[in-house]
């Protein structure tokens, strides 16, 4: 519930900063939420012949989107976000035998930078660019034990290339992305080879606050005499 209210009250702190740029007819905004369903590229170590079995849980985003056009058929999207990641995970502790489950959650303030491109129709783009990310929080719940494999997301930052498609309804944007982490997340601080690099499918929906302005002007209506 704090993370929820976390995310409810740093979405809000967002959409009052850029709130002034509706005023600016170059620049759109708007509010999105989402859903992050997160893997990560390297399973660590596994002393010897334990295992580690990891679930990925299904988590929060949200957070604004400013849109400028720069062409008719291009505009730059960058999307101020709370991110949550959160893993389940089970192995056998390697000194005492026992079975370990643990419950391991980030959340990340996240910066992507989308170029956006049409395909088909106004309506329908495809987007690529970087995202930076800042780890907020890292909180691990565990049985007891001493969790050994991590991850511990040690990072504060970590880049990553984000790519997908973007549906336009009026004024609902439905997004399916896909995220793909290019630094590690956590350092091998404990001697162990606990390494990983995250990634995430995101789907999110889409408000747009300000209403885009027509691309050319309406032509003078003749004054009749």
């Amino acid at each position: 519930m704090k993370r929820i209210c976390s995310i409810i009250a740093l979405s809000l702190f967002f959409s009052s900063l850029f709130g002034q740029s509706q005023k600016l007819n170059a620049i759109q905004s708007g509010i999105r939420i989402g859903v992050n369903l997160p893997s990560l590229s390297k399973i660590g170590y596994t002393n010897g012949s334990q295992e580690v079995s990891r679930h990925n849980l299904p988590n929060l985003s949200a957070g604004v989107f400013l849109i400028k056009n720069i062409s008719n058929n291009a505009s730059i999207q960058i999307e101020p976000s709370v991110n949550l990641f959160s893993f389940n995970e089970q192995y056998v502790d390697p000194y005492w035998g026992d079975e370990v489950s643990s419950k391991n959650t980030a959340m990340y303030l996240s910066l992507p930078i989308l170029g956006s491109f049409n395909i088909i129709n106004e309506n329908t783009s495809i987007q690529i660019g970087p995202q930076i990310q800042y780890l907020i929080n890292n909180k691990i719940k565990d049985n007891g034990y001493y969790n050994y494999y991590g991850p511990y997301f040690s990072n504060n930052f970590n880049i990553a290339i984000s790519a997908g498609i973007q549906i336009k309804l009026k004024s609902l944007y439905l997004n399916g992305r896909y995220y793909y982490g290019l630094s590690k997340v956590d350092s091998d601080q404990f001697g162990f080879e606990n390494q990983y690099k995250l990634s995430s499918f995101q789907i999110s929906i889409g408000h747009l606050l300000s209403k885009p302005k027509p691309k050319y002007p309406s032509p003078p209506k003749a004054i009749i005499l």
